[in-house]
């Protein structure tokens, strides 16, 4: 594959032209080295023709074009594939990165991009390319664009993971430019990010992206949770990262008569985690206690153990809060958590080798080439997404994406073992149908934990659930009323030949959220009203999440449809002292 040669005279040709536009500066133009430094410090192979021509054809194509914020919108394609080198993706993914944008931006010629880059570069940039949510909303006319955006984005990354990764990393940097837009473009991208792209870049463990995402995105998308919870955080963290420190030096002291080398690093937990803990699962403030994480880093699983056991030899542990994720490990997750008491306050610790923490920071594109058992454990999770790409309506496709896979998950074990991971509040006749689909409409009995249980029980992490199948027992029309995952229903549907329209009743879960100020009464009014609409309530939260006089209801309710959602939202804020009321239902 031949090498494009940028002459002398024609670089300080597009120096000048790049410089009449606003552009970046001289240090800029002439650092494509910077990515492939980055791919020698993760002892990557390293072609860096490949990663000097590719960014210096990106910024010869994109020359005079500007973003937003008045930047030269090079400076957005240089973030990109800064982010892809900083992960250690090869040379053809950080060469994709410096031009996902040339085919839909530029008026490249495709053959020669294929011509000049290769194969490889050439299908990620057009798969990237067709990822353009502005392409889509022109295409679809005005109407909401944005589910069937969506479906196109999972089927592309179903084909090749790597195009969801460098979708990433440019969603990333568009994330870290949001305060150039208004503040209707600013709420709508933020929410997106939060929904959509943070949970999918947890699941394919690229936790760093995930992080740096919800921090841009928070702020934007609940500015006043935000300033809650940063303000509630920041004194927490300052206490804790003294008691940590404290820990460090007893621990160095101690290891060494174990002959063994550790190594520490304090972890912050992001204020969008401490959110979702008090605003989505409903905790109150004196049940959190994880601000900072105790990281330790040892040389091989045995040390990790071993770790393990002088940490719960010099403090008192929680055994029910101890995870052993080297044994079961959580897709390409590994570790060891325990929960420990010190001077009085709780703190958790990980354990994990240098290659279990090179997975954690790098997630999917450490282990590309070299984890072949984990590839496939994650390759059979992401192929659950085909089932999701085959439902027609994309609206139907975006709650079930959101709730099955993106949302807050339990994890359950089958009598043999298996980890089967659950929406929360998922019930046995959930787990029947994710643990045995075509099976599942001939449930006869089933236990939790060794006990009998009935199909509608709520299933909660660690749980072990045993079930049994007849061949003459058949699914029952309630069993709708009970799951959580809209696949599920649409399966047992299926089961019992209905059509959504014959039947009235059937129900999906919502969760609305209601602010007062707290009073007398205020409880039995608030479930009056939805009780009053014939709404079933499933689970209801009170807790303080401010420490004044004010109080946050949040119901977890079956709904028929979106409208009832709005009408009961309308009639809950005529309640005295309720002060604002939302729903997470999109």
């Amino acid at each position: 594959m031949a090498h494009m040669i940028f002459g002398a005279h024609e670089l300080k040709v597009l120096i000048q032209k790049v410089r009449k536009n606003h552009a970046i500066e001289l240090k800029l133009v002439r650092n494509p080295m910077v990515f492939i430094n980055h791919l020698f410090e993760m002892e990557k192979r390293v072609d860096s023709g490949l990663i000097k021509k590719a960014y210096y054809f990106a910024l010869k194509q994109h020359a005079g074009q500007l973003r937003a914020s008045g930047e030269p919108y090079f400076v957005h394609l240089y973030g990109t594939a800064n982010t892809l080198a900083e992960l250690g993706a090869d040379s053809e993914l950080v060469a994709a990165g410096l031009l996902h944008d040339v085919i839909e931006d530029t008026y490249i010629d495709e053959d020669a991009l294929r011509a000049d880059f290769g194969d490889t570069v050439y299908t990620l940039v057009k798969g990237v390319s067709k990822l353009k949510y502005r392409s889509v909303r022109s295409e679809l006319k005005g109407k909401d664009a944005y589910p069937y955006y969506l479906k196109i984005l999972m089927n592309a990354s179903i084909r090749d993971i790597r195009i969801l990764i460098i979708k990433l990393a440019d969603k990333l940097h568009n994330a870290s430019t949001l305060e150039h837009l208004s503040e209707e473009q600013q709420q709508r991208i933020s929410m997106q990010i939060l929904d959509i792209y943070v949970p999918l870049a947890q699941i394919i463990g690229l936790h760093p992206i995930a992080d740096q995402l919800a921090g841009y995105s928070f702020p934007y998308a609940y500015p006043k949770e935000h300033k809650i919870v940063k303000k509630f955080t920041d004194s927490k963290r300052k206490k804790q990262t003294l008691l940590i420190s404290s820990i460090i030096k007893v621990l160095k002291d101690e290891s060494k008569k174990y002959k063994i080398k550790i190594s520490f690093a304090n972890e912050p937990k992001p204020y969008y985690s401490i959110y979702r803990e008090l605003y989505k699962l409903g905790r109150s403030k004196d049940e959190l206690y994880d601000f900072v994480s105790l990281n330790i880093l040892t040389e091989n699983n045995s040390d990790c153990y071993v770790t393990l056991g002088l940490i719960h030899s010099l403090y008192h542990p929680i055994p029910q809060m101890m995870r052993d994720y080297i044994a079961t490990p959580q897709l390409i997750y590994s570790g060891l958590h325990t929960t420990i008491v010190c001077r009085d306050s709780l703190l958790r610790a990980r354990i994990r080798t240098k290659a279990m923490d090179d997975i954690t920071k790098y997630g999917l594109i450490k282990i590309l080439n070299e984890k072949k058992a984990i590839i496939n454990n994650l390759k059979k999770k992401w192929s659950d997404l085909k089932s999701f790409s085959l439902m027609k309506d994309d609206k139907s496709f975006v709650d079930a994406l959101k709730l099955d896979f993106l949302e807050l998950h339990i994890y359950v074990f089958t009598e043999k073992g298996e980890i089967i991971r659950l929406p929360v509040h998922s019930s046995v006749i959930d787990f029947a149908y994710k643990l045995k689909p075509k099976k599942a409409s001939r449930m006869c009995c089933a236990k939790v934990n060794g006990k009998d249980a009935p199909f509608w029980q709520s299933l909660d992490t660690g749980d072990i659930v045993k079930v049994r199948f007849k061949k003459n027992v058949t699914a029952h029309e309630e069993w709708l009323n009970y799951v959580k995952s809209p696949r599920v229903k649409e399966l047992i549907m299926k089961d019992l030949k209905l059509k959504p329209t014959s039947r009235i009743d059937i129900t999906f879960p919502a969760a609305v959220i209601v602010d007062c100020v707290d009073r007398k009464g205020l409880l039995a009014d608030l479930t009056r009203v939805i009780a009053n609409k014939g709404i079933s309530i499933k689970n209801v939260t009170m807790f303080d999440p401010r420490g004044e006089n004010n109080v946050r209801a949040e119901f977890l309710v079956d709904v028929r449809n979106k409208k009832e959602v709005e009408v009961l939202i309308s009639d809950l804020k005529k309640v005295k002292s309720v002060i604002s009321v939302k729903s997470t239902v999109n």
